[in-house]
């Protein structure tokens, strides 16, 4: 339980029940989770709904990033995807999956980097 909730943008959001603090920085009411449509959350500043930004998915009302190893390219998803073989996310929050280089591969899906590739392959 928290008494106020000091925003970025000074504004004070004054609750006498819990929040949900999200990765990306929404904040609203626990009561109010399901307000908004799969895929997006509530901004606390006007009380509308604004999907996931790419690189992230809903979750439980909050966004999250997605992990290494998965990516989500379009906006208000609930789901990120696993990097196919040959294909990998390095980083949390990736957009897309890239391609492994010449030289380099992997072979299993779901990973953040690429192998070199040995000698004569």
């Amino acid at each position: 339980w928290i008494d106020a909730f000091r925003w970025r943008n000074s504004l004070v959001y004054d609750a006498s029940q819990p929040v949900s603090v999200g990765e990306l920085g929404t904040v609203r009411p626990t009561d109010q989770l399901d307000a908004c449509p799969a895929g997006s959350v509530m901004r606390v500043k006007d009380g509308t709904c604004e999907p996931c930004n790419p690189g992230s998915r809903e979750a439980g009302g909050v966004c999250v990033l997605c992990e290494p190893g998965t990516a989500q390219s379009l906006a208000g998803s609930t789901e990120c995807t696993v990097c196919a073989p040959g294909s990998v996310a390095e980083e949390r929050g990736e957009p897309s999956c890239r391609l492994c280089a010449a030289g380099t591969n992997q072979s299993r899906a779901g990973q953040r980097e690429c192998w070199r590739c040995a000698v004569g392959h």
